[in-house]
């Protein structure tokens, strides 16, 4: 090797010297460009973490809020059908109770009738007749107003239960 092909060596090496320098420095910024980018993104990672665990924890508070609240529904649920169940026992037995009233003032005007063909001294028992008839009429007017007034119990406590419902969550 002659000194022109040692000098064009030397250069040759000097300049990929150079070379490898600049791309080293330029590794060792985008090193620390990726370190900071890591460290912000452990930064990042924490506090993701810190709201996770507040999540969570406001996610177990709300659950037991949901159990409590299914709890009251289940026993309001089980309060209004057992209140349903009483109401219709009692709409049942006035159903009853108005048939056979019914029954009685039909059975009452046929004794009308025929109290009114019959002599004068019957005139008594056709008067003592139209009198029960009256107090029937009272009592049947009496059970209907009890009746609406129950209706009316009834949607207002179904309007509590559900208007209700969202309160008791609390």
């Amino acid at each position: 090797m002659n000194n022109d092909e040692i000098q064009s060596a030397i250069e040759f090496l000097l300049k990929n010297q150079a070379s490898f320098e600049v791309q080293l420095e330029k590794t060792n910024r985008q090193m620390e460009q990726t370190n900071q980018q890591i460290a912000r993104t452990d930064e990042q990672l924490a506090r993701t973490d810190e709201q996770l665990a507040r999540t969570d924890a406001q996610l177990a508070r709300t659950n037991e809020q949901l159990a409590q609240t299914d709890l009251r529904v289940s026993f309001l649920a089980e309060t209004q059908t057992e209140f349903i169940q009483a109401m219709l026992g009692h709409v049942e037995a006035q159903r009853e109770i108005n048939a056979d009233v019914r029954q009685m003032m039909r059975e009452l005007a046929q004794a009308r009738q025929s109290t009114q063909q019959e002599t004068s001294g019957l005139a008594q028992a056709q008067q003592s007749t139209q009198q029960q008839i009256s107090e029937l009429a009272q009592v049947q007017q009496s059970t209907q107003r009890d009746i609406s007034e129950l209706t009316k119990i009834v949607g207002g406590l179904v309007k509590t239960v559900y208007g209700n419902g969202s309160s008791t969550q609390e």
